[in-house]
């Protein structure tokens, strides 16, 4: 799961601490902005890194039905758009917690 910022880390954060919510979406909606399928969709905040390019994006004006993934090394804005949420926040949370794999 993402940090909010590395800085709410402390002082001396983990070395795998490379991602985080505030800066990811920030840098999502200015890499998007001009974008011709359209920006980033507002409120869709990255939540879990699973790896390369891939996350887990979770929908913060949505609370059922949330959670959703995108590649964005590899995929157009136009798959994210079209891909359905496939679990609830709390639904992952708790996989998360219980040390499932999410997909």
């Amino acid at each position: 799961m993402l940090p909010l910022t590395i800085a709410s880390l402390g002082d001396a954060p983990p070395a795998e601490a490379e991602f985080e919510l505030v800066g990811d979406y920030v840098r999502l909606v200015r890499r998007y902005a001009n974008n011709p399928e359209g920006g980033w969709p507002t409120g869709l905040v990255p939540t879990f890194y699973c790896g390369c390019t891939v996350f887990e994006f979770v929908d913060c004006r949505n609370p059922d039905e949330s959670v959703v993934w995108f590649d964005e090394g590899s995929e157009k804005m136009s798959e994210l758009r079209e891909r359905k949420p496939v679990r609830s926040l709390e639904a992952r949370l708790e996989a998360w917690l219980a040390g499932e794999q999410p997909w």
